[in-house]
């Protein structure tokens, strides 16, 4: 059987970060779900599935009815059903909506939080179980799977159908362990919630399918979004088979450009450009004729180059007059984080005991930390003999990178900031790179303090 998989749609919402002379249909998430049908009639599907926050809020109800009655007449015509679970967003809306669309292959599952079965049969005769869960209300602290009962079936697929937050076991929404999933007697798990897209096969269990967002709406949603191709067989190994369909007219990214040794404008003004055109090519031969129509890059600038004071500055200047559109594809800069480093020698330097020398020691203790893999800040293990170079200790450098995230997830959390709760907290890789970073551009500010002027 083949099922069209689809995550979070969030109907009335748009992308961000789009430019204002772009801003248009295409970027809106119920322009997504024409999308999606088209896809389901093109690839004849079997069924669609949808896991959750279908509508962004129940303030969304006129907005999604349209589109929503649109595409499910066009599935309908064709035979194919649709089912969805409620998920956090639309707990209370989507209920409504199904009612009042009246289409009579839209079924939704699991209504009130109550695990329910609804057996699908194909035109052709193939038959399968799909096990769905919906949330009751906004929020709902434990597991679904607790209460999980269903038989599994020796001769019909199981397709398990819900929303739940696969990323925190301490979510409020409906947390569930990805490797619980995997033990079950299902044959595919499909989970909304989670925006970042995760395929996980079979080991001896349940295929699990995070399809994640189909639209990708903020910039923390990196990489390609769409819906996914599941096909379930029993009479093949393996008994899953799954393809994603990018879908998302706008993709969010981030291109890194070495500028070490890049001396002068002219040779960054080259280096910049000519990465940025390989990129947007790269992508428009990915993405084939797809709904593609937009990336919003964010730009790193990185290696140790003599420019290092001013290679912020002159980037913005080149980007301000750099037309990166072709075959109906933009790409267009709007962030740039200059994460260069001067051209000086750390080892040198850091054998002082001046501010500078004592800066740069610290430094190197913790690009030190950093080249050892450590993954969890403030932990000890998997370090030569607990010393870094120069004698900095890891431990310390360690608990510099903790004090840092600390401070920055307490700014994250703030009442201000509120608006851009979405955005990721930040994890210790990302806190020892901006340490680096700002410790980086403070060395450089007490060596030009030293030189002649």
């Amino acid at each position: 059987m083949k099922i069209l998989c689809c995550g979070d749609l969030h109907i009335g919402r748009r992308s961000s970060r789009i430019p204002e002379d772009l801003d248009g249909p295409a970027f809106s998430c119920a322009s997504t779900f024409d999308r999606v049908v088209e896809v389901a009639l093109a690839e004849s599907v079997d069924l669609v599935v949808l896991a959750g926050d279908v509508v962004d809020r129940a303030n969304r109800f006129f907005e999604a009815f349209g589109p929503l009655e649109r595409g499910l007449a066009r599935l309908s015509a064709r035979e194919i059903p649709v089912c969805a679970v409620a998920g956090n967003h639309d707990f209370d809306v989507l209920p409504r909506l199904v009612d009042s669309v009246g289409a009579e292959r839209f079924h939704l599952i699991g209504a009130g939080g109550r695990w329910e079965r609804r057996t699908i049969e194909t035109s052709s005769g193939q038959r399968l179980h799909v096990d769905g869960w919906s949330f009751p209300r906004e929020h709902f602290e434990t597991s679904p799977l607790d209460d999980y009962t269903l038989e599994p079936s020796d001769d019909v697929p199981v397709l398990g159908l819900m929303h739940a937050d696969t990323a925190s076991p301490d979510s409020p929404y409906a947390p569930v362990s990805v490797a619980r999933l995997s033990e079950s007697a299902v044959d595919a798990w499909v989970v909304g919630h989670v925006h970042k897209p995760d395929d996980i096969p079979a080991s001896g269990g349940a295929h699990v399918l995070v399809p994640g967002s189909v639209q990708a709406i903020t910039s923390g949603e990196r990489g390609a979004h769409g819906a996914w191709l599941l096909e379930i067989d029993r009479t093949a190994r393996p008994v899953c088979r799954t393809r994603p369909i990018p879908l998302s007219s706008v993709r969010y990214d981030s291109l890194a450009v070495d500028l070490s040794d890049v001396a002068d404008v002219e040779t960054l003004e080259s280096t910049i450009t000519k990465a940025l055109r390989t990129h947007r090519d790269a992508l428009a031969s990915e993405s084939g004729a797809g709904a593609l129509r937009h990336v919003a890059c964010t730009l790193e600038l990185v290696g140790r180059t003599p420019m290092h004071r001013s290679v912020a500055r002159e980037a913005r200047r080149v980007l301000d007059d750099l037309d990166l559109g072709k075959d109906g594809l933009t790409l267009r800069v709007d962030r740039v984080e200059a994460r260069t480093r001067p051209a000086l020698d750390l080892a040198e330097i850091a054998r002082g005991n001046d501010p500078a020398g004592l800066l740069a020691k610290r430094l190197v203790a913790i690009e030190h930390e950093a080249s050892l893999g450590t993954h969890s800040v403030g932990s000890t293990g998997n370090r030569a003999n607990g010393n870094s170079a120069n004698g900095a200790g890891d431990d310390a450098s360690s608990a510099w990178v903790l004090d840092a995230q600390r401070a920055v997830e307490a700014i994250h959390r703030s009442k201000p900031y509120q608006f851009v709760s979405d955005d990721p907290e930040p994890d210790d890789e990302e806190s020892r790179r901006m340490l680096l970073e700002q410790g980086y551009r403070l060395l450089d500010a007490l060596i030009a303090q030293k030189e002649p002027a």
